[in-house]
């Protein structure tokens, strides 16, 4: 189960995760994205794992394509702050995540 929170902050859009992040959970978090970036149109986009308890492979991927088209990720979160680090340092050079 995944609950999915959608906040608006100025021009940015916030997605915030909350549960296990697999499964079909990954195409709804997709489907969240897209409608983010399309109804609203934000400067920037920012995903929030911090009460994620788990990421599957399909959702690790689902994350790298967000994160090569903009968006940051982050955790405060025990398990999921490596993955968001991870994320951050890989495409820190291109100005993403």
């Amino acid at each position: 189960m995944l609950k999915i929170g959608t906040e608006m902050l100025d021009d940015e859009v916030l997605l915030v995760l909350e549960g296990s992040f697999s499964g079909p959970w990954v195409a709804e978090v997709e489907r969240a994205w897209h409608r983010a970036t399309i109804d609203r149109r934000p400067r920037k986009i920012k995903v929030d794992l911090s009460e994620v308890t788990f990421v599957s492979d399909e959702g690790k991927r689902l994350l790298e394509r967000i994160c090569a088209r903009g968006a940051e990720v982050f955790s405060s979160g025990l398990l999921t702050k490596a993955l968001a680090d991870e994320l951050s340092h890989k495409h820190r050079g291109t100005g993403n995540c």
